[in-house]
């Protein structure tokens, strides 16, 4: 299942709106940089809401390594069945 989001449909808000910490929200963005500049991932996407509204959005890297294709906000990303991971830990409980 795709489920698409226009940035048109996306409420911003300051991150102090909310009760989160700008500054905190830079070590997001710190963390993430730190698995694209040591290649354990070619790009990525993070994003934080809360109440409703998105607190931080960034794009870090490429999304075709290859060819040198920058990371966009409205890159489509496959995702692997996540069952697998439920499953095995509802068996082991």
């Amino acid at each position: 299942m795709a489920i698409g989001i226009r940035s048109t449909d996306l409420i911003e808000a300051a991150p102090e709106d909310v009760g989160m910490s700008s500054q905190r929200l830079r070590n997001v963005s710190n963390l993430v940089q730190r698995y694209v500049d040591g290649r354990r991932y070619a790009g990525a996407i993070s994003v934080i809401a809360r109440e409703g509204s998105v607190v931080h959005f960034e794009t870090f890297g490429q999304r075709d390594a290859e060819a040198g294709t920058p990371m966009t906000p409205d890159t489509i990303f496959r995702m692997a069945s996540m069952t697998k991971p439920i499953a095995s830990v509802a068996l082991m409980m």
